[in-house]
């Protein structure tokens, strides 16, 4: 019996450890989870004039073939290389919300932008609309739940790395 109380004991320490070891660094992170607010989903406020604003599928598909829009894949380059939006280009969230948003300042500062992840919830594309446009981009559309939506209706794609 000893045994395994020293056991569940040793267990139940080790775990508390982890949780405070997890939040801990969680909370020294520059760019941390937050705890208490819901990721963005279809809330992009505050919108004004020219705010990024989600679009539907039906839409995106009217953009990319009228080639009215430039379509931004924000997930992983390793996701990207895998499959993406024929004719994207890759702009991970995580250096967007940094500022470093490489060729697409000069390149697209004015076009119209539709940015793209993957999932319905905690969108990465969101996070990069609204980092873009903090950055001087006027015209960002959102496609939440791009990636998916988009090979689901069996539409235009490409593998490989970025045209530019």
């Amino acid at each position: 019996m000893r045994i395994k109380w020293n056991v569940g004991k040793q267990g139940l320490i080790l775990l508390l450890l982890a949780g405070v070891l997890g939040f801990g660094t969680n909370a020294l992170r520059p760019d941390g989870l937050s705890l208490t607010e819901e990721c963005f989903k279809n809330d992009l406020s505050p919108v004004g004039a020219n705010q990024p604003v989600v679009i539907t599928l039906d839409q995106a598909r009217e953009l990319f073939e009228s080639r009215r829009a430039r379509f931004i894949d924000t997930r992983s380059a390793e996701e990207y290389l895998w499959g993406h939006i024929q004719g994207a280009a890759n702009l991970p969230w995580e250096e967007a919300a940094q500022g470093r948003i490489g060729n697409l300042n000069q390149q697209l500062r004015d076009a119209l932008l539709v940015i793209y992840a993957d999932g319905e919830s905690c969108g990465r594309g969101a996070a990069t609309a609204v980092a873009l446009h903090r950055q001087g981009f006027t015209q960002v559309k959102v496609l939440i739940n791009g990636w998916s939506l988009w090979t689901a209706n069996d539409l235009p794609t490409e593998i490989g790395p970025p045209p530019f």
